[in-house]
């Protein structure tokens, strides 16, 4: 019975056991699990407090990607730009490239513990790297380029021992490239530190890496010499070295082991001697870029081997020799440029059966008269078969001879053609009008003779041509109005054309370089200019053109550069030159022009060149502005200016100046003081008010007193009891006009006092309501408004106030009240406008002012 008790209750916890296990080891688990899940909760916390910190730190998000998408509502694993591990659910890519973001990166991205890759280029972070970026042992890309981060590089970086790919170009990172940056990252491929400020010497240890593949140290401020330890780099597929300050020569040895090299940027640096011949080696080489040294010697016959090289540029050496016949062998060649060396000899005719070839130059050579060559006269006619495939041709200033052969139509292709600077003969042939892709023809100096063909016209892709320095005759073709739509730049100087320029030249609304100087053109220029808007550069001197100088001249306010000098004009300087608000260069030297000097001009501030000698202009040269930097050579030849003693002319004859100002002042204001009395008289001194509807400077008339009166009272209206009337006619001058009179002819109490105040205005300022700089939008009223109250100065009549006296601030103080209450008479509103009796008063309390300022003086 015990034992049966025993063995049941040993059953019984057989059975517990059995019933109980498996609960505890659910249990177990389930606590196993739960702390791995909180575990990677915490992480996933951690990374998301991270990824929040660098939105926090973003000043600018032009696009709202990290306003909108990364929300604390949902997983940081589904936020724009995240890429997370599918085992952890960690953060191992962070990928925000091109979103014109602005701030800098915060140091809590150094948490992001599982990040593999960190793509952020093409934004404008700023600032250092943070060290706590040392943490992210994992990191395998970095693309930070196109930023605007600073400070040193930090040495860190050489830790990342799984580093593939690190990409920091175009920066301001400056100091020294870090001698550890390569000692540990025995895998990486590609390292681009380029178009930043770094100095010093380029680290050997660099070219340790044997696993590199590509190379940008380009754009920076280092020196040396290229160590020899580059040839344990086997993997090298591009180097780029543009550097500036690397010299020496290039090791011979060198490209016996670089088998796999692509490209090899070495332009712009100091290098010297030989190229090496061993460069053939390179048999996957498609880019050598060398110019920009100093090499001397012959370029190898052995590139000729080169067969997959596109690009060969080595231009600017000093290389001497022939131009070697073994580079027609390139069969993918693109873009020959052997510009600016010593080379001689001729071109090898093989040269240009390369149907690949699209550009060539070949400018600042020595090289021979091209009998053998595509440019000579004498050559067979299928010559064009030659150039057929080129798209660019640069054989500028090569002492060639001959002349363009007539089968440059051929060259269907060609996109530019530049033959200037050599000896060339003959005419312009008029097959050049079948070159339907051409952009740019540049054939100025030279000797070509003959008329400007009008095949030219045909050209509808033509942007510039530039026949300039040669000895063309004949009219300018009036069909160059086609290109209006392409044409930027017309060069025709220097040459023997003669006739009238066509007005149809002036419909070129695109053009941006105009240049018709030194020919023998005659006739006057149109008076409407202003179709030309967005010229900058227009030469007209050296002719034989006359008449006035348009006053549309000043529409050009993208003008840069005008040149009318040399040539028979005649009449004033418009006023509206002084619009040329772009103007730095402007002769209008050795003609017949008189009248004086515009004081407008004053207001061109970037004016750096301005000549008006050998003219007939008189009166007192603007001192002002511009006028302050100018010498009296800009000025020489016109016997009646005058003006200050730094321009070596004649003082003005002006005794006493302060007291004439004066007197001027208290003259004009006399004046208005007496047309104001008149018209309180019409309106309040009598019975029934009269309204004068045409109040102007010709109808105020001085007694031999100087005493003012208002005279002819045609058009003056009796208002009887109203405040206004209807008249059916037209009324009043244009510019003098109240508004309300338009076209229904109404006329109110206060509308002579709209024509007092521009009359107000015309007679402090000395400008006309109607002059030529007032168009469009541009009136009297707005002129002086901008002007107040800073620069009231700049408007008055320079008569009324000079730098030099006593009392400036006062006189000047006079003057500006005196243009707001003409701006308050002239509101456009009539119940706007001063009352005459008030505006009466006023005067008469400025010219209180102005007495006890002359009292003071004297």
């Amino acid at each position: 019975m015990l034992l049966h008790k025993v063995m049941k209750s040993s059953a019984l916890t057989i059975e517990r056991i059995h019933f109980f296990g498996p609960i505890v080891v659910l249990l177990l688990q389930c606590f196993m699990v739960n702390s791995i899940t909180a575990a990677e909760l915490h992480d996933i916390k951690t990374d998301r407090i991270a990824l929040l910190a660098l939105k926090d730190h973003v000043t600018l998000d032009p696009n709202n990607i990290l306003t909108r998408n990364w929300s604390t509502n949902t997983s940081a694993c589904n936020w724009h730009g995240i890429t997370c591990g599918a085992r952890h659910l960690r953060v191992t890519a962070l990928n925000l490239a091109y979103m014109g973001f602005v701030g800098i990166i915060p140091p809590h991205i150094g948490n992001l513990s599982f990040l593999v890759q960190l793509s952020l280029q093409n934004n404008s972070f700023h600032g250092p790297l943070p060290d706590e970026l040392a943490q992210l042992h994992r990191m395998k890309f970095i693309y930070l380029q196109f930023n605007n981060l600073d400070g040193k590089i930090p040495p860190w970086l050489g830790f990342f021992t799984r580093l593939q790919q690190m990409i920091l170009s175009y920066n301001s990172f400056a100091g020294i490239i870090p001698p550890s940056l390569c000692n540990n990252i025995s895998s990486l491929k590609a390292l681009d530190l380029s178009g930043n400020k770094l100095q010093g010497k380029l680290p050997s240890n660099i070219f340790n890496v044997a696993s590199l593949q590509y190379l940008d140290l380009s754009e920076n401020q280092l020196s040396s010499t290229i160590p020899s330890t580059i040839a344990n780099i086997s993997a090298l597929e591009v180097i780029d070295l543009t550097i500036k300050n690397l010299s020496g020569g290039l090791p011979e040895h060198m490209f016996y082991q670089l088998p796999k090299l692509k490209g090899l940027h070495l332009s712009k640096n100091q290098f010297s001697g030989e190229i090496p011949s061993s460069l053939s080696k390179c048999r996957l080489l498609e880019i050598l870029s060398l110019s920009w040294n100093n090499f001397t010697g012959r370029i190898p016959s052995e590139i000729g081997n080169l067969t997959m090289l596109r690009i060969l540029i080595l231009g600017s050496n000093k290389l001497q020799g022939i131009i070697p016949e073994e580079i027609s062998n390139l069969p993918n060649l693109q873009f020959l440029e052997l510009q600016d060396d010593n080379l001689s000899g001729s071109i090898p005719p093989t040269i240009f059966n390369m149907s690949t070839l699209i550009e060539i130059g070949l400018i600042s050579n020595q090289l021979s008269d091209l009998s053998d060559n595509p440019l000579n006269d004498i050559l067979p006619t299928s010559i064009g078969n030659l150039f057929i495939f080129l798209e660019y041709i640069r054989i500028k200033n090569s002492r060639m001879r001959g002349s363009i052969p007539k089968d440059i139509g051929n060259f269907s292709l060609m996109i530019s053609f530049d033959l200037s600077h050599n000896q060339l003969t003959g005419t312009i042939p008029a097959t050049a009008g079948k070159l339907q892709k051409l952009q740019g023809l540049y054939i100025f100096d030279n000797q070509l003779e003959g008329s400007i063909p009008n095949e030219l016209c045909q050209l509808e892709n033509l942007a510039a041509l530039n026949l300039g320095n040669n000895k063309l005759s004949g009219s300018i073709p009036t069909c160059l109005v086609n290109l209006t739509s392409s044409l930027r730049s017309l060069l025709l100087y220097s040459n023997r054309l003669n006739s009238t320029i066509p007005s149809s030249l002036w419909g070129l609304s695109d053009i941006l370089n105009l240049d018709l100087s030194s020919n023998n053109l005659e006739g006057s220029p149109p008076l409407d200019v202003k179709n030309i808007r967005v010229v900058t550069v227009l030469y007209l001197g050296d002719n034989k053109l006359s008449g006035n100088i348009p006053r549309s001249i000043g529409e050009l306010q993208d003008l840069v550069t005008f040149s009318l000098a040399r040539n028979a004009f005649s009449g004033p300087i418009p006023e509206s030159i002084g619009s040329l608000v772009s103007s730095e260069y402007l002769d209008l030297s050795q003609n017949k022009l008189s009248g004086v000097i515009p004081k407008s001009l004053e207001a061109l501030v970037n004016l750096k060149y301005f000549n008006v000698s050998f003219n007939k202009l008189q009166g007192e040269i603007p001192n002002d502005g511009a006028f302050r930097n100018f010498t009296g050579q800009s000025f020489i030849g016109n016997v009646e200016l005058c003006g200050a003693s730094q321009f070596q002319i004649p003082q003005c004859q002006t005794a006493e100046p302060i007291a004439v100002t004066m007197t001027i002042s208290k003259h004009w204001l006399n004046i208005m003081i007496d047309v104001a009395a008149a018209l309180d008289y019409l309106q309040n001194g009598n019975p029934t008010p009269i309204v004068h509807c045409d109040l102007k400077p010709s109808n105020i008339l001085l007694d031999e007193d100087k005493v003012a009166h208002v005279t002819d009272f045609d058009m003056a209206k009796l208002l009887g009891g109203g405040d206004s009337i209807t008249q059916t006619i037209t009324l009043a001058t244009i510019g003098y006009m109240a508004p309300e009179y338009g076209l229904e002819g109404n006329v109110s109490r206060r509308g002579h006092v709209y024509s007092y105040g521009i009359l107000l205005l015309e007679t402090f300022t000395r400008k006309k309501p109607c002059d030529e700089i007032f168009q469009g939008e541009l009136s009297l009223k707005t002129w002086v408004k901008v002007a107040c109250p800073h620069s009231i100065i700049n408007v008055v009549d320079n008569y009324l106030v000079r730098e030099e006296e006593e009392n400036l601030d006062i006189k000047k103080d006079c003057l500006l009240s005196i243009i707001e209450l003409a701006l308050e008479c002239s509101a456009s509103s009539p119940e706007e406008r001063s009352d005459i009796k008030d505006v009466l008063v006023a005067l008469n309390k400025i010219k209180m002012k102005l007495q006890n300022v002359a009292v003071s003086t004297y």
